[in-house]
């Protein structure tokens, strides 16, 4: 049996071609979130190198935006198109590949924190519910776009402390530029607030205003997108760079809420691949 496996966030998309021999090809594309790729950019996407010589007979896609039914079908019609040989094709949200690599068939809430932010509520392994995640305008609190804003915000309206905005005078971009790269530029805008993130990190063991910073990112994350299941387990379980990297200040978040972060991964694909030949192969 021939399978595709996909992993596909805001920015990136993780694939894996299980060729049924036990080898294994991964690597890593762009993001297909249809609510921000245009069905063009996606064919374009599909039609690479990597995807020339496959012929998946099972395809497991999940991915930002396909939690509408709408989205779930535009990607299966341009997965068919494009592999012909695929007798089944499964399209769900990326929470679901994030529950199969982490809560497994247990119980609690599985958060994602990358690019964007979302969450589920899983008991025994299987869907409950969700919160709707209405993208970075009007949330994704906890994101990286959300923490990227909130760090570029506070550093160009002077809100840290003398000696930490001298350390990052040197690294300042001009106004003209920020407003250029937000309004003018062919980065998406959750892209360019994201790539001040690495910045942050990098001072924030030596300046604590910035990891009290990540840390009140979280707590608005904890009251959007946790606090939203009333009687929920206690247990959470998260996917994502940002929760990866930041996983001091996300455990302290958690317990400060009467939470416990029981498994934190930077990328589903390692458990998702083990998932998909217990359970579905």
């Amino acid at each position: 049996m021939k399978i595709l496996v996909a992993d596909s966030g805001g920015t990136k998309a993780d694939w894996a071609y299980l060729e049924g021999d036990g080898n294994t090809v991964e690597w890593t594309g762009k993001g297909l979130n249809p609510n921000t790729k245009s069905t063009n950019a996606i064919i374009e996407e599909l039609n690479g190198d990597p995807f020339k010589d496959i012929e998946p007979q099972h395809i497991y896609f999940y991915g930002a935006g396909c939690s509408t039914g709408s989205n779930q079908q535009l990607i299966q019609t341009l997965l068919k198109e494009r592999f012909p040989s695929a007798t089944k094709i499964e399209v769900r949200s990326d929470l679901y590949a994030a529950a199969y690599a982490t809560v497994g068939n247990g119980d609690g809430v599985v958060g994602i924190l990358g690019t964007g932010a979302n969450s589920a509520l899983f008991k025994n392994g299987a869907f409950v519910r969700s919160r709707p995640s209405y993208g970075y305008l009007m949330g994704d609190e906890g994101s990286g776009a959300y923490l990227g804003k909130m760090f570029l915000k506070a550093w160009l309206e002077k809100e840290f402390s003398p000696t930490l905005l001298e350390t990052l005078e040197a690294h300042k971009p001009s106004e003209e530029e920020i407003v250029t790269r937000l309004y003018a530029g062919e980065e998406s805008v959750t892209k360019v607030f994201g790539s001040f993130v690495p910045l942050l990190s990098k001072y924030q063991s030596e300046f604590p205003e910035l990891g009290e910073l990540v840390k009140q990112s979280f707590r608005d994350y904890v009251k959007y997108f946790i606090h939203c299941y009333p009687q929920s387990p206690k247990q959470c379980f998260f996917v994502g760079s940002i929760a990866f990297y930041f996983q001091d200040q996300l455990k302290q978040v958690l317990e400060e809420a009467g939470l416990e972060l029981k498994k934190v991964i930077q990328r589903p694909m390692p458990g998702l691949i083990d998932w998909v030949l217990g359970v579905k192969s």
